[in-house]
């Protein structure tokens, strides 16, 4: 996730750590990356709900007022956090997840490969992930479930209330997706645009050999770096 604030110069890769110098980042002669969080309070969180109040602190700590203009550009579960971030207000918080206010300030969102209606491989991928980091890790199994269809995180945050403060609290929308991604399908990547106004998001169209990830993921792509990049100069 990136965070930019309304100066060309200031553009910030948001790290949802509540303690940064607690983590610990290694590469071997591989050069495979592995990364320890410790015993940083995200080493237990279970859904997005929880990311997104870290990130509404992380970026409110980052500016000057609430109010101050930036754009997010988020990939996969980031654009869920960052959803949940704007749309989600605490007093509505049937979770009781959120502490925070919601994300006020936001031009441009956008995101790529975020599971906007579930990810229905979210089970399956993070129970073999969880086997592989963060030290099997049983809370990372659990941020995938609760990015599943039918989790309450992903029911109230695709409630028409939620979607129409989300597209009222950002200048414009912006959705991309990878037509060979099998975590966050083509039918995924989308709003649910029902009952809504067509007025401030657009649906871009898939790059078809995109993956979610890695060296063939949607990451990668030059055509849709540069695309973003255009968005973001308007």
């Amino acid at each position: 996730m990136r965070l930019i604030i309304n100066k060309n110069d200031m553009v910030h890769y948001v790290k949802l750590l509540r303690d940064e110098e607690k983590a610990k980042i290694t590469r071997d002669r591989f050069n495979q990356v592995t990364i320890d969080i410790g015993d940083d309070e995200t080493y237990y969180y279970e859904n997005f709900f929880q990311f997104a109040d870290l990130l509404k602190y992380k970026i409110n700590c980052n500016r000057a007022t609430e109010t101050e203009e930036i754009d997010l550009v988020c990939h996969s579960m980031g654009g869920l956090d960052s959803v949940a971030a704007i749309a989600i207000d605490k007093e509505i918080d049937t979770t009781k997840t959120m502490y925070h206010s919601h994300l006020k300030g936001v031009n441009h969102l956008i995101t790529v490969s975020t599971p906007h209606q579930g990810s229905p491989q979210a089970k399956l991928a993070n129970k073999k992930i969880a086997k592989l980091v963060l030290h099997k890790s049983q809370y990372i199994g659990a941020q995938g479930a609760n990015m599943s269809i039918d989790s309450k995180y992903m029911q109230l945050v695709n409630s028409l209330d939620a979607r129409t403060r989300l597209l009222e609290r950002v200048s414009s929308m912006h959705m991309f997706g990878g037509g060979s991604d099998l975590v966050v399908p083509e039918h995924s990547y989308k709003i649910n645009t029902s009952g809504l106004t067509k007025i401030n998001y657009t649906i871009h169209p898939v790059w078809s050999l995109a993956t979610h990830s890695q060296a063939m993921g949607i990451t990668q792509d030059v055509r849709m770096a540069l695309e973003i990049l255009n968005l973001l100069s308007q």
